[in-house]
């Protein structure tokens, strides 16, 4: 067989069918987001009607996953979490917790204060906050991570009567940071 007998390559054959494979990832990316987004709101809303059915009032108001397709972001305007047989209850501001899709185990979240509590024997506290940053890095079975670093923290007691508040601590800025030891 001579050379002149032989075909070239078809480059927009191959062109083509770097395009379509492209297209299938693409496609099965989206379906794999777009599924993981309809999960997350699912657990979210049979995990607060669980709660519910126990006598528990808790909630995420305005749940919004987000991001499409460069980060996956879930995002709440308030949380709150109320047992009245225990007596025992917490709310706080905007929740929002973004993954990038170039780092999809270090998630990083922001909570918006103040944060109320009350519970039994103890006097109900007013948290509040500038600036409370949480991140992680995600592995299994424990996160190899966990940091917290919080601006103009402080906390007072929230009396429900018209009495004053008490100042119990102000830090400008705290950081802390967990890690396992191990498998500790």
């Amino acid at each position: 067989m001579t050379s002149t007998d032989e075909r070239p390559p078809n480059f927009r054959r191959r062109l083509f069918w770097l395009a379509a494979f492209i297209a299938v990832l693409f496609a099965l990316y989206s379906a794999g987001w777009f599924y993981l987004a309809d999960r997350v709101r699912t657990e979210a809303d049979k995990a607060v009607a669980s709660l519910n059915v126990n006598g528990i009032e808790a909630g995420c108001a305005n749940l919004t996953v987000s991001g499409y397709p460069l980060s996956f972001a879930i995002s709440c305007d308030t949380l709150a979490y109320e047992d009245d047989a225990r007596n025992v209850a917490a709310s706080t501001g905007s929740f929002n917790a973004v993954a990038e899709i170039t780092q999809p185990l270090s998630p990083v979240a922001d909570l918006r204060g103040p944060l109320r509590t009350s519970m039994p024997g103890m006097t109900p506290l007013w948290i509040d906050w500038d600036n409370l940053r949480a991140d992680a890095k995600l592995s299994w079975p424990l996160p190899r991570r966990v940091a917290l670093k919080a601006e103009g923290l402080s906390g007072q007691t929230d009396p429900a009567d018209n009495s004053d508040p008490v100042e119990l601590f102000y830090a400008g800025k705290a950081a802390g940071q967990l890690q396992p030891n191990g498998l500790d």
